[in-house]
């Protein structure tokens, strides 16, 4: 069974429309980077999706969103400084408490995957007081995978990570962002300066 061969406690479920493309509310069908098509191959793939609003009282707008492979993805991180990645690890193992999220949301055995993105996974803030957020799943074919995912990022989370890349791995960030996410004007002057 695929669910067993990723992880013992994995379980997949049909992808819900958070994750479904906000422009035309259909399926993510294709690699961002390479084109593979995500429903021809048993292949991991991420989702992410980034919302902006200036004003708390407004509905979130969203700034971009994409589907990637996971060779894609790993070929995307495998640019960034041993640095970098070492302090984007250490951010992590800080903030994020892994038992202690799975079983916050654990109701009657079966995971309430809705209520982990009403709150940053790292610093614990609600999305109703975020102005800017991403969220991440993991999926293979039709099916999003609910182990650790998915996750909500707060901005702030987001510029403190920033904060410990190197030059070359802004410079990185800053290059798949012009090159795939074609992100609108307006959000523009929102995105980390290198």
């Amino acid at each position: 069974m695929l669910t067993d061969e990723l992880h013992p406690n994995s379980t997949l479920i049909d992808i819900p429309p958070a994750f479904h493309s906000s422009s035309t509310g259909k399926l993510f069908t294709s690699c961002v980077a390479c084109g593979v098509q995500l429903f021809d191959e048993v292949l991991p793939y991420i989702i992410e999706k980034a919302y902006f609003r200036p004003n708390l009282s407004e509905k979130p707008k969203t700034m971009f969103e994409y589907s990637i492979c996971n060779p894609c993805f790993e070929d995307y991180g495998a640019g960034f400084s041993d640095k970098s990645i070492a302090r984007l690890e250490e951010f992590w193992d800080l903030h994020y408490k892994q038992e202690e999220r799975l079983e916050s949301f654990l109701i009657k055995d079966e995971i309430n995957y809705l209520d982990w993105m009403e709150r940053c996974c790292l610093l614990d803030l609600p999305r109703s007081e975020l102005p800017m957020y991403q969220v991440n799943g993991l999926f293979i074919g039709k099916k999003m995978l609910l182990e650790e995912c998915p996750w909500l990022v707060s901005g702030k989370a987001m510029d403190e990570m920033m904060q410990g890349y190197s030059k070359e791995s802004k410079l990185r960030t800053l290059w798949f962002s012009k090159k795939y996410l074609n992100i609108p004007e307006e959000f523009q002057k929102y995105l980390p300066k290198v």
